[in-house]
C-alpha cells in the first residue's frame, strides 16, 4: 500500500501474505507529497502500476 504522510513524503509498507500482516511503513524512493491524494493503478494488460501524486515539497509560511 501507499499512502500520503503529514512528513512531507510518500509511504509504503508491504504484504507478501495477501494483507494479513504489513510490513513496517517506510518513505517510498524519496518522494516529496505536501499530504495531498495520491492513486496507485494497475495499468492492463502487464498490470504495470502507476503511481500519482503531488510532486512538491510542503512550504511553511512565515507569520506576519
Amino acid at each position: 500500500m501507499v499512502f500520503r504522510t503529514s512528513v512531507g513524503r510518500v509511504y509504503a509498507a508491504r504484504s507478501t501474505d495477501d494483507g494479513r500482516t504489513w510490513s513496517q511503513a517506510a518513505p517510498l524512493a524519496h518522494l516529496p507529497n505536501p499530504n495531498s491524494k495520491i492513486d496507485l493503478v494497475s495499468i492492463e494488460p502487464n498490470r504495470e502500476l502507476v503511481l500519482v501524486y503531488n510532486n512538491h515539497a510542503k512550504v511553511r509560511l512565515s507569520s506576519p
